[in-house]
Formats: C-alpha cells, structure tokens, sequence
C-alpha cells in the first residue's frame, strides 16, 4: 500500500498527504533498508555463519589431528630409542661374549650365562675394547673359576738318580757285575 493512501484514509487533505508522503519518502532511504536489500543480507549473514561453523569444525579436526600427529612423533622417538637401544646393547654382548672367549670359557652356554652376571648397562668403551675389563673379568674369574680352561705347560719331571743301595739291584744294570 502507498504511504499517501494510508494518509488519505486517516482524514488527511490530499495536498497535505502528497507533501507528506514526498517528505518521509525522501527522508525514508536514509534510515531504512528495503526489504529486499534486508532479506539479502539475512542470507548472506546465514552463509557466513554456515562458514565460522564449518571453519571452527575443521579447526577443531586440525587441533586433533596435531595432536595425534604429536603423539606419534613421540611414539616413534621412543620406538627409535628402544631400537638404539637393543642396538647398543647388542654389540655390548658380543664384546663380552668375544672377551670371555679370550680369557678361556670355551663353552657358548657358559659364555651365555656369564654375560648375563656382567651389568652391560654400566660398560663403556674405549678404542673398540671394554673399559675397565681386567676388574670385570677379574671378578668373573674369582666367582666362576671351574668353569675357565687353563693351558698350563709343565715339563717333564727329573728322574731321580738311583741310589746306591747294594741290596737293591738296578734292572738296568742287571746282568753286569760290578
């Protein structure tokens, strides 16, 4: 409906409802937005929360895929460590299995139980050998010395001289008188 037939119907004078209807219509688009324009803007408004929504979803998928993404990062610096690990301690017990080898133990079931009573993660290394292995070793040998082989090289015992006893014949001399 017009804004000047609204007036008309209310009992203002035609003239002084068309000056009327000029003035609010010429003030009106100053202060007021078409419905048109109004409803426009209510749909872009809803598009645009639709995307916040959206976005603050996704940020909060990014925010759990950062930290499982952390997670395994520390669950492989672990895993690389414990293989590390098992590495190091690896060659720790073929230096101790080779060295109990040299000191004697010939057995590989000994040298397998030896190795356990050596504490393998205090050892250190110094030029490719175990650091401080004369203590070690030491100890092992005073605690299982049965199971150490020796070489010992002796020589053949002197044959004591016969004695001169006349009552005694020599074999030897059997059959020579004197």
């Amino acid at each position: 409906m017009d804004l000047k037939q609204i007036l008309i119907s209310s009992g203002i004078e035609s003239e002084l409802a068309e000056q009327c209807s000029k003035a609010i219509n010429g003030e009106l688009h100053k202060e007021f937005i078409p419905k048109a324009q109004y409803n426009k803007k209510v749909v872009e408004l809803e598009s645009l929360k639709e995307k916040a929504d959206d976005l603050c979803a996704v940020n909060g998928e990014l925010e759990q895929l950062k930290t499982q993404l952390a997670n395994k990062e520390e669950e492989f610096n672990n895993y690389k460590i414990d293989i590390e690990k098992k590495s190091t301690q690896a060659t720790k017990i073929n230096k101790i299995k080779d060295q109990l080898k040299k000191d004697g133990i010939t057995s590989d079931k000994l040298v397998n139980l030896l190795v356990k009573e050596v504490d393998i993660n205090s050892l250190e290394f110094e030029d490719d050998n175990i650091k401080d292995w004369e203590n070690i070793g030491k100890s092992l040998k005073e605690n299982y010395s049965d199971f150490y082989t020796s070489t010992q090289t002796t020589g053949v015992e002197p044959s004591t001289p016969p004695a001169n006893n006349p009552s005694e014949k020599d074999p030897f001399l059997m059959g020579f008188d004197n």
